[in-house]
C-alpha cells in the first residue's frame, strides 16, 4: 500500500475483529470476515491481492487521498473495514476472490 499513502502493508483502520469463519457452502471456501482473518488463510495471497485492486480503484477514482497523520480539532475519523466475497463460474470454479472497502456501519 506504500503507493497509495498508507504507512504501513496494513492501513490502521482496517478493522481487526475476531468473527467466527464462515464457509462458503458451494465448495467449503472460507470467506474472511476480516482482514486478520484474510492473512491468515491459505490463499491470502489472492485476498491481498483483492485488497490491493480495491484500494487502487478507491486510490483511482479520488475517492481518497494523501492526508496528515492527524486530524484537526473536533474532526473525529470514520472507520472502515474490507468486506470479502467469492465470485463465481457457472462451472462452480472460483472466477475472482473480491475485497470491498466499505465504511462501517458506526462511529
Amino acid at each position: 500500500y506504500s503507493d497509495i499513502c498508507f504507512p504501513s502493508p496494513v492501513p490502521p483502520m482496517i478493522a481487526t475483529l475476531t468473527i467466527p469463519k464462515t464457509v462458503n457452502a458451494v465448495a467449503g471456501y472460507i470467506v474472511p470476515q476480516n482482514s486478520r482473518q484474510a492473512r491468515s488463510l491459505p490463499d491470502a495471497a489472492e485476498w491481498l491481492a483483492a485488497e490491493r485492486e480495491e484500494m487502487s480503484s478507491v486510490v483511482q477514482k479520488k475517492v481518497i487521498g494523501c492526508t496528515a497523520s492527524f486530524l484537526p480539532p473536533g474532526v473525529v475519523a470514520i472507520s472502515t473495514m474490507f468486506v470479502y466475497a467469492l465470485k463465481w463460474t457457472l462451472e462452480n470454479t472460483i472466477e475472482r476472490y473480491k475485497a470491498r472497502w466499505v465504511v462501517r456501519g458506526f462511529l
